[in-house]
């Protein structure tokens, strides 16, 4: 995964005195309290987060002033900066790359669709960018375990969507977080994944296992990504669960090489052939964007732009 090199600071529940909120550019005074576009069509259904307009209030105001507060709800960060959840269409089902208009379909894209995969479907909530970036990094390295479930929730909205469509009904699919060592675990305070796993059960109701164990090895984020796959090689292995006529959708926070993705899913199938699961699913809060591939796709956008705006000139 790619290191987030700007330091991360919890916030503080109280602070005296009262202090303003650090500048980051935002004039609060005109800003637009909209939801964003669109947030999953779970989300629409009211099932997961709540990301109804946000409204500024008395107490909201002195929760930031006299309190301290200098990180509002994920909700409120969302409409603030404008951002949203993957439209239909704007990932591959199967590989989760961003793709452009009517570039994929059921059998994937072209970055996957002639490679063998361990994993019959892969569900993203965005691109490791931006807001998304931040909250995943807050969640990770402060121990921010709301924050964690709040992405989690956002992501089941996605995944309820995605497990509609193929007809998985909640009660035949299991999620299997990641594992996070057991000395990574006391190093942060946290088992992030876990905290992402919860967030999207609120939403699925998809009951969470931990199905694989994990060997303690280099940070992949420490090493090149030329490395990274020889660093989690034969590292994880199933705990022996039941999973025969399950989905089993393996989560993880951030999918950079798919390494570790991987790795997981091949150990999953990997055990007891009478307990291997019936598919298997790939499930992620962000995936790191190829930057050709996005210089590609905003080239592609820009033309179809100047294009459609030279045949009304045409047509005027």
């Amino acid at each position: 995964m790619a290191v987030f090199r700007e330091p991360l600071h919890k916030p503080t529940p109280v602070a005296w005195p009262p202090r303003p909120l650090p500048g980051d550019g935002v004039d609060r005074r005109g800003v637009d309290w909209t939801a964003p576009k669109r947030l999953g069509g779970a989300a629409a259904r009211g099932a997961s987060l709540d990301v109804s307009p946000v409204q500024p209030s008395w107490w909201g105001q002195v929760e930031r002033a006299w309190l301290g507060l200098t990180k509002p709800p994920l909700a409120e960060r969302a409409a603030l900066c404008g951002w949203r959840a993957d439209a239909p269409g704007e990932a591959c089902v199967r590989c989760a790359s961003s793709v452009g208009v009517f570039e994929a379909d059921e059998g994937g894209c072209p970055a996957c669709r002639e490679r063998r995969l361990p994993w019959a479907r892969f569900v993203r909530l965005g691109e490791y960018d931006g807001l998304l970036q931040r909250v995943v990094c807050e969640t990770k390295f402060t121990a921010w375990r709301r924050l964690g479930r709040d992405i989690g929730r956002l992501l089941g909205a996605q995944l309820a969507d995605a497990l509609e469509r193929a007809g998985v009904e909640a009660s035949r699919a299991m999620i299997v977080p990641v594992p996070t060592t057991f000395w990574r675990r006391m190093q942060r305070g946290i088992d992030h994944t876990w905290c992402i796993a919860r967030g999207v059960r609120d939403v699925t109701g998809v009951e969470i296992v931990r199905g694989l164990t994990r060997a303690n090895v280099a940070s992949q984020a420490s090493l090149p990504k030329t490395r990274r796959m020889a660093n989690v090689r034969g590292t994880m292995r199933a705990r022996g669960v039941d999973f025969s006529g399950r989905t089993v959708i393996v989560l993880d926070d951030v999918r950079t090489t798919g390494a570790t993705m991987l790795e997981a899913c091949r150990a999953l199938q990997r055990g007891e052939k009478t307990r291997r699961p019936r598919e298997v699913w790939g499930a992620v809060a962000a995936v790191t964007p190829d930057d050709r591939r996005r210089r590609e796709l905003r080239w592609r956008d820009e033309t179809d732009a100047s294009d459609d705006g030279a045949s009304d000139a045409d047509v005027g």
